[in-house]
């Protein structure tokens, strides 16, 4: 694998560093698809705690949660880095040194908005990591999510949901907000999600988003 194999994006938001910077961290849960979690349908909440060293995680029924990753650097309303403590057969990561980093920043323009850039880097650190980067990258991975959260960050005005909130709103109708609606996947257990399966997946939302 090349020394770069970074995945870089970028989305342009017609709001405030400040407003664009919680919706990506105190507001995932609004936009965060649900095919993207072990939970599935049966999702409680997906959530970033907001500082340095805290958990990224998911609750499901029956007590499940999940650690996904952990924060590296929170600088609101700047930067944020994750270590992605996901594999690429899809089971969690406890190993920090095998463990990919995901690095989001907000820059503020003239105009008042936002250009959000999203970079997934240091795939080389997991085994098999070159065919996971290559899924990342497709159309249904990284792209599809970033843009997701550009739809809900662009379509839900001034108030920024906070954790609370969204997880009473995901309890209550028992779907997340956003473009897709309710998905049809469902339930999973942490490790029992093949590389075929998670291809299965990301062909999935890319039919999606192509509809």
């Amino acid at each position: 694998m090349a020394a770069d194999d970074a995945i870089r994006i970028r989305e342009e938001l017609a709001v405030s560093p400040e407003k664009a910077f919680q919706c990506f961290g105190a507001g995932i849960g609004a936009w965060w698809p649900r095919e993207y979690t072990w939970s599935g349908d049966c999702l409680e909440s997906i959530a970033i705690e907001p500082f340095e060293e805290g958990r990224c995680y998911e609750r499901g029924p029956l007590g499940f949660q999940c650690d996904w990753g952990r924060v590296l650097v929170w600088d609101p309303p700047h930067r944020l880095v994750l270590a992605w403590q996901i594999g690429p057969d899809r089971t969690p990561q406890p190993d920090p040194a095998k463990a990919s980093e995901v690095q989001v920043t907000f820059t503020g323009g003239r105009s008042g908005g936002t250009t959000v850039e999203l970079e997934h880097r240091d795939f080389a650190r997991m085994e098999g990591g070159e065919a996971y980067r290559d899924l990342l990258a497709a159309e249904a991975g990284w792209p599809y999510i970033l843009g997701r959260y550009a739809s809900v960050v662009s379509e839900s005005g001034d108030h920024v949901p906070t954790a609370s909130e969204v997880e009473s709103a995901n309890r209550a109708d028992g779907r997340l907000s956003g473009r897709g609606g309710r998905s049809s996947t469902p339930a999973r257990e942490p490790g029992h999600l093949s590389t075929d399966e998670l291809v299965e997946i990301v062909e999935r939302a890319s039919r999606r988003v192509r509809e």
